[in-house]
Formats: structure tokens, C-alpha cells, sequence
């Protein structure tokens, strides 16, 4: 074997060797990229499902300002008829006394003609 033959060879297997480990790159590259790329779409995912539990949560808080709202507007309702009922109860007091202080004053008129009868 000549020196260049034996150079020829030594080249070789020095490319054959290059070109495996380019493979083995390559191979590495591409088990990477799938690795990332499923990293990406559960990143999306999650992403998605942070927004989706952002929107939840303003729903909540609008939903509970209602209710808050609601709640104000039954108590102030409440409150009305209360102080409705109240009125009416004192407008029914306020007319027992009228009645009740009118037979009394008839009562007394009364006992008073009868003692003026009796004289």
C-alpha cells in the first residue's frame, strides 16, 4: 500500500466517522425539536387555560357585584315594605285613639245628661 492509499483510507474513515456523528447530530436535532414542539403545544395549552381561569374569575367577580346589587335592592325592597307596615299600623293606632277618645268624650256626655236629669 502505497502512503497516498493509505492517506485515502485514513481520510475516509476520518468523513465515514464525521458522517455518523453528523447523522447522530442530526438525529439529536430532530428528537429536540419534537421535544420542544411538544413543550410548546402544552405550553399553549396551559396558556390557554390560564385564560380561560382569568375569564372565569372576572365572571365571578361580575356575577357577585350582581348579586351584591341584587342583595342592596331586596334589602332596600324590605326595608320600604317594613316602613310601609309600620305607617299603616301607626295610621291604625293614630285612628283606635280618635275612636277611643271620641266614646270616651260621648261617655262622659252621657254621665253628665244623666246627672243633669237626675237633679
Amino acid at each position: 500500500i502505497t502512503q497516498l492509499q493509505l492517506r485515502e483510507q485514513q481520510a475516509l474513515a476520518i468523513i465515514a466517522a464525521q458522517d455518523e456523528k453528523l447523522v447522530q447530530l442530526g438525529t439529536e436535532v430532530g428528537e429536540m425539536q419534537l421535544s420542544h414542539e411538544a413543550h410548546s403545544s402544552k405550553q399553549s395549552t396551559l396558556d390557554q387555560g390560564i385564560r380561560e381561569v382569568t375569564a372565569m374569575k372576572k365572571q365571578l367577580a361580575q356575577d357577585r357585584a350582581l348579586m351584591g346589587d341584587a342583595i342592596k335592592r331586596a334589602e332596600v325592597a324590605t326595608l320600604q315594605a317594613e316602613k310601609q307596615r309600620v305607617a299603616q299600623v301607626q295610621q291604625k293606632q293614630e285612628a283606635w285613639k280618635r275612636d277611643f277618645a271620641e266614646k270616651q268624650k260621648q261617655q262622659e256626655m252621657t254621665v253628665e245628661a244623666m246627672a243633669a236629669l237626675r237633679e
